[in-house]
């Protein structure tokens, strides 16, 4: 899907314009994004979930569907703590000296991006990360343990991520493919 976004004075012909002068890039582009999307594993059934990479049906003990929706949300989210403490405990002493920035961390909904790291040092991790493959969950903490040290995206940034996390690259052009989940929400 593409959606155009413009200041409300421009012309309708400008965005034409536009669109068909950028018309092989888009169709590039969205070929990508389907490719990059093709390793996620399709949800066949609507009691099904994303788990680590994995697609699982989580137990609902009988709950009507609204019910299991909200069981399901909240197991995500336990899933979700449990999964991102232990791999940051397993990341954090790699920091040495830095690793006493570290605050804390916590686990919400978020649509557009999967972490952030705050400068009193608390990361707070997308819930929907949990839904990705381990490598994934282990490159964005090992993004966001990074800006303990670093507060930008420099060179010095990328190369205490890779000593975090060695296979942040292949890792991270992984997650790109699960941006997807971002967008589908629970069932019930």
């Amino acid at each position: 899907e593409v959606v155009v976004r413009t200041p409300l004075r421009m012309s309708p012909n400008t965005i034409d314009t536009f669109l068909r002068a950028k018309e092989a890039w888009i169709l590039r582009k969205l070929e990508e994004f389907r490719v990059a999307r093709s390793v996620v594993p399709a949800l066949e059934d609507p009691g099904h979930i994303h788990h680590r990479g994995e697609v699982v049906m989580p137990d609902r003990h009988g709950r009507s569907t609204r019910q299991a929706g909200v069981y399901i949300d909240m197991w995500e989210r336990r899933e979700a703590h449990t999964v991102f403490g232990a791999f940051i405990d397993e990341m954090l002493p790699r920091l040495d000296v830095w690793a006493l920035r570290y605050g804390s961390f916590s686990v919400r909904k978020m649509r557009r991006r999967w972490g952030s790291c705050r400068v009193d040092g608390k990361i707070t991790l997308n819930q929907f990360l949990v839904r990705t493959p381990d490598q994934c969950i282990r490159s964005v903490i090992a993004h966001e343990l990074a800006h303990l040290v670093h507060m930008n995206h420099g060179r010095e940034f990328h190369d205490l991520v890779r000593v975090l996390y060695p296979e942040y690259d292949a890792a991270s052009e992984l997650l790109d493919g699960w941006t997807i989940v971002l967008q589908t929400s629970l069932p019930g």
